[in-house]
């Protein structure tokens, strides 16, 4: 069998796989177009045509149901809070559906409802998803860690009211920023959530055809989003999917889904940051070694997983760095040589380096969609504890 053919029929296999998701086809549908340009030589075409089938697979709530749910949650005269509701869903969410509204007092607004029975059909989800790790090890070697981050943030965004709770932590730490918008949360009862509506362009738009004025802007502020929110408000968006922001006409970046957020990061990752962007192989083995980082006890040779840390960090490095697809896709190819998968069966993985591990390679991964160019180590001096 040619290989081209080998390709098409995983491709199709996986996609197939994807498209009896419940509830998880919509965030793959949004989030899986960022890793084309990760994918083996000559999978794009069938790769390109099965996304379009998944986009087309995700489920929506009729008008019917989606009053249901609301008088569930608001009360039988729940249309009385708003001036205007729109029936029909504006865009898909993970877990349900947003639709555009005007509050009683004039504000506009988002309403995010939950799909009935949403945790039920995230369980048959995670089974399915356990189906492809044979496929996606083919397409995406590697991709395992990143795949079960993204689970756990799924998980975590069926509880609404926590969600409420973190939205409001990040538009108080926020409100008046020059650089971003948190938008209030205006009401939440059972799964459905009202917050202020947002506009702008996402940053999947931005990545296609957006200039590159905007391009390096949204990556600048997205990069300095990620390190400065922990200082700001003791919490770290753990959800860098690119439908959560969005350039608005103002140059600020807006930020939605706060449905997984949790602890700041590792006090010492600046410093091993740090350390690793600094070059010298001896110093990161050992630096790794002391953030345990490697097994207790092994003598086995580091290096690889050594070199592949320089190579994540050069953007904290130069003085000026531009993110491409390519420089990601070379790193997928660095984490996955057999020199770096024997290294790695030495290494642990610490409680507290768990969520940035899940975290990192989704945001390099929309970063490297932007191409974005900036001083990306500046920021990391002003707002990585440990790295200046």
């Amino acid at each position: 069998m040619r290989d081209d053919d080998l390709q098409e029929r995983i491709t199709r296999h996986l996609f197939e796989v994807l498209s009896e998701l419940r509830v998880c086809v919509t965030r793959m549908a949004r989030v899986l177009p960022l890793y084309e340009e990760l994918l083996p030589e000559g999978a794009g075409p069938p790769y390109r045509a099965a996304l379009t089938r998944l986009r087309g697979a995700a489920p929506v709530m009729l008008p019917g149901a989606v009053h249901l749910e609301m008088a569930r949650d608001l009360g039988p005269d729940w249309s009385g809070l708003f001036r205007m509701f729109t029936d029909r869903p504006v865009a898909l969410a993970t877990h349900g559906q947003v639709h555009r509204a005007v509050w009683h007092d004039g504000r506009e607004v988002a309403v995010k409802l939950q799909f009935p029975g949403a945790r039920q059909a995230l369980e048959y989800d995670l089974g399915q998803l356990d189906r492809l790790s044979p496929l996606t090890a083919v397409l995406l070697p590697g991709a395992g860690s990143v795949s079960a981050g993204l689970l756990a943030v799924l998980a975590r965004e069926l509880d609404t009211g926590r969600e409420a709770e973190g939205q409001r932590a990040f538009a108080a730490a926020f409100a008046g920023d020059p650089d971003f918008r948190v938008p209030a949360v205006v009401a939440q009862a059972g799964s459905c959530l009202v917050t202020e509506w947002l506009g702008g362009r996402p940053l999947v738009a931005v990545a296609r055809s957006g200039t590159r004025t905007e391009r390096d802007r949204a990556s600048l502020l997205l990069f300095r989003f990620a390190l400065a929110a922990p200082a700001r408000c003791g919490l770290v968006h753990l959800d860098p999917d690119p439908a959560n922001f969005r350039l608005l006409p103002d140059g600020r970046l807006g930020v939605l889904d706060f449905g997984a957020v949790g602890a700041p990061h590792p006090p010492a990752l600046g410093r091993l940051t740090r350390t690793a962007a600094g070059g010298r192989l001896p110093r990161i083995v050992a630096a790794a070694r002391s953030h345990g980082l490697a097994a207790g006890g092994t003598d086995a040779d580091l290096r690889p997983f050594a070199a592949l840390l320089r190579s994540l960090t050069a953007f904290v490095r130069e003085d000026t760095f531009t993110f491409s697809p390519r420089w990601v896709a070379d790193r997928v190819n660095e984490a996955t040589t057999p020199a770096m998968l024997t290294a790695a069966r030495h290494l642990t993985l610490p409680a507290d380096y768990r969520q940035t591990a899940h975290v990192l390679p989704a945001l390099l991964a929309v970063l490297g969609a932007l191409g974005g160019s900036g001083r990306f180590r500046d920021e990391a001096a002003a707002h990585l504890p440990g790295f200046a």
